[in-house]
């Protein structure tokens, strides 16, 4: 199962051997608002902004600054979502996303 992401005509997902990252945020809804949001509805369906893709953009780095000693696949996620987040932003488009 995928938590499929489309901006426009490009999509990315995260996929579920890739889903430990929302585990990471231990629920901290304060510090992760966006990934918490996506963390809630992995199964379902959500849209965010522009605005909540730049967030979610943030959450990441922020993610990936407080575990800088984990490995290379976990810092390439971080790197592909981000850039993937980063189309909404540079594009004033929304995230559709769709769980299975």
């Amino acid at each position: 199962m995928a938590f499929d992401m489309y901006i426009g005509s490009e999509h990315d997902s995260i996929d579920a051997q890739e889903e430990y990252i929302l585990s990471m945020i231990n629920g901290d809804e304060k510090e992760y608002p966006q990934l918490n949001k996506i963390h809630l509805n992995f199964y379902g369906d959500v849209v965010f902004s522009s605005a909540e893709a730049s967030d979610l953009i943030f959450e990441l780095l922020k993610l990936n600054a407080l575990n800088i000693h984990l490995n290379t696949q976990f810092k390439l996620l971080i790197l592909r979502l981000s850039s993937f987040f980063s189309i909404a932003v540079r594009t004033n488009q929304k995230v559709v996303c769709a769980g299975d």
